[in-house]
């Protein structure tokens, strides 16, 4: 709770720059939306681990196997990193340019995802 009141205040901060910044100096306001971007996310680098520790417990719990998990986590991924980079080009008035990143993460989501597929339509077509 607390690390995300800080990520979230340094996020408003940068964005109220960033508000000023726009009017004289555009590329600089990308700018620190990028590296403003990139701190968050490096800062969140310590949840990693407990993440990994909830995918462990729950493939233990739950007898899951590894091809269910994974694209799982991995969907999980993808939509976040889609989301940030196609609002950051959105932020640069590249609308075109975020719809394709939107685009290219659901592809990249499905194609994750479509191993699992695969095996949950071969375990319930055996058990029909």
């Amino acid at each position: 709770m607390e690390l995300i009141v800080k990520l979230a205040c340094a996020g408003f901060a940068a964005a109220l720059l960033a508000l000023v910044l726009k009017k004289t100096s555009p590329e600089l306001a990308l700018v620190l939306a990028l590296v403003t971007t990139a701190c968050i996310f490096a800062a969140l680098a310590g949840t990693a681990e407990s993440l990994s520790a909830l995918t462990e417990t729950v493939k233990s719990r739950t007898k899951l196997s590894e091809s269910f998990v994974r694209p799982v986590l991995k969907c999980l991924g993808i939509g976040i990193v889609t989301k940030i980079s196609a609002e950051l080009c959105r932020d640069a008035s590249q609308g075109g340019i975020a719809s394709a990143v939107d685009l290219a993460g659901t592809v990249c989501a499905m194609a994750v995802a479509v191993p699992m597929l695969i095996s949950l339509i071969t375990t319930i077509c055996g058990i029909c």
